[in-house]
């Protein structure tokens, strides 16, 4: 189903092509240190308005051990076709000291660049319709403590 212009669904009228390839590395350095990049590609064509529509997604994730501390940093990138380039970066330190009591400081979409959902909303008296830009991850920093029995 796909929506038209008013977001009513309807079907195809042809098969639709996909095709998809996803890529992972994951590199162990130093005991409890991790470094990881995954690739993700899609290709469909043959839909309607559009022809051909590619998504393109990357994530590389990094979690060190330094003494008492465990810093970690991920980039989050998407870029789809048509649409512009989003990335989101979280940063944060964890650290031990001792066997039972840990701090953490974390920052998530530090940028404020992470990518936007489009949802529809319908008015159920007029039936008008419009797209609701929601962020999949908001930005924030948080700090914790953990305690272990």
């Amino acid at each position: 189903f796909f929506p038209d212009s008013k977001g009513l669904l309807y079907n195809l009228d042809k098969r639709m092509r996909e095709f998809y390839l996803s890529f992972r590395y994951n590199l162990f350095y130093k005991p409890f240190s991790k470094f990881s990049f995954a690739y993700y590609f899609q290709r469909m064509s043959d839909i309607p308005k559009v022809n051909i529509y590619r998504v393109h997604k990357i994530a590389i994730y990094n979690f060190n051990t330094f003494k008492k501390f465990n810093p970690f940093e991920e980039l989050i990138m998407d870029k789809s076709e048509g649409s512009k380039f989003y990335y989101d970066l979280s940063l944060g330190v964890k650290y031990n000291k001792n066997d039972n009591l840990s701090f953490l400081i974390k920052g998530e979409n530090l940028l404020n660049r992470a990518k936007k959902y489009n949802f529809l909303i319908i008015n159920p008296l007029n039936f008008n319709s419009e797209f609701l830009p929601v962020p999949l991850i908001e930005r924030r920093i948080y700090a914790g403590l953990e305690y272990s029995f």
